[in-house]
């Protein structure tokens, strides 16, 4: 019987995602993408542009999940924070 990913704290679940599980990712994903998109939209002012930055968002999430450090911050509060360095760039 597997762990319940929906039951772990976001910084296990990053743990998990970072060894390649794309189960613990998704749970992340369903977790801050309506933050993520709700940031973006704000920022970029149009549904497509909110649309594409935050998939490039988490794109880089899936790929550098290594650089998330919980000693500096929340998954949300890092997730956010690259959501808005997207959308601004």
């Amino acid at each position: 019987m597997g762990v319940d990913l929906r039951a772990l704290a976001d910084e296990d679940l990053m743990q998990i995602a970072r060894r390649g599980d794309a189960r613990a990712f998704e749970v992340i994903y369903e977790r801050h993408a309506q933050a993520a998109f709700s940031l973006a939209y704000r920022i970029m002012g149009t549904r497509a542009g909110a649309e594409d930055v935050t998939q490039e968002a988490f794109l880089s999430i899936w790929r550098s999940g290594e650089r998330y450090d919980r000693r500096r911050g929340s998954v949300r509060t890092w997730v956010l924070g690259i959501v808005h360095h997207r959308g601004i760039d």
